[in-house]
């Protein structure tokens, strides 16, 4: 239910307060299809007015995401078993996982380079082993959806993928597992 996915949000919000920004998205999958979809800009408005989006196809919801300002990324487009979607679909995909082998990643790269494509990078932080991996560098705190989609549609961020090279002295103690694509 729309509730029980908010209290997650909700908690971490509290919890939070002062320390880290938590802003609220969504890993979306549609019955029957093997892809996920990472949701940027969703309110929780939106999600109680829509509460069965699960049960609609990437060809109905990606015109109500962007009548609704939300922006739809592939996630992990090229692990296995997942299926190719029409980039005029998408806003973008998931270029660097930490969970995915590398060249899985490089033809993701390629893909969002080559269909001009919104390319963003995630940790998919699932248990501790992936605590920092990949991410976005900023050069200044995110502290809202709305900063975050327009550093997104800016293609502003620094995406960061693991490594055994690390590449910029200002990342401080972030540990020299990654590397960074610079802009």
């Amino acid at each position: 239910s729309t509730e029980r996915y908010l209290k997650g949000y909700r908690v971490m919000k509290e919890y939070a307060k002062g320390k880290l920004n938590v802003l609220l998205g969504a890993e979306l999958r549609f019955c029957g299809m093997p892809n996920d979809y990472l949701l940027y800009g969703l309110t929780e408005e939106f999600l109680y007015a829509h509460p069965d989006l699960h049960k609609m196809t990437l060809e109905d919801f990606y015109p109500l995401a962007h009548e609704n300002g939300i922006l739809v990324i592939q996630a992990h487009p090229f692990r296995k078993g997942m299926c190719i979607c029409r980039p005029d679909m998408l806003d973008g995909i998931e270029v660097y996982n930490v969970s995915e082998l590398p060249f899985r990643n490089h033809i993701a790269l390629e893909w969002a380079q080559h269909y001009n494509m919104i390319g963003t990078s995630g940790s998919d932080l699932h248990d501790a082993k992936n605590v920092i991996g990949c991410g976005l560098l900023t050069d200044s705190p995110i502290e809202t959806m709305e900063e975050l989609v327009q550093i997104l549609k800016s293609r502003t961020a620094t995406l960061i993928r693991r490594s055994t090279d690390l590449t910029r002295s200002d990342l401080g103690d972030i540990p020299a597992t990654l590397e960074i694509q610079e802009r």
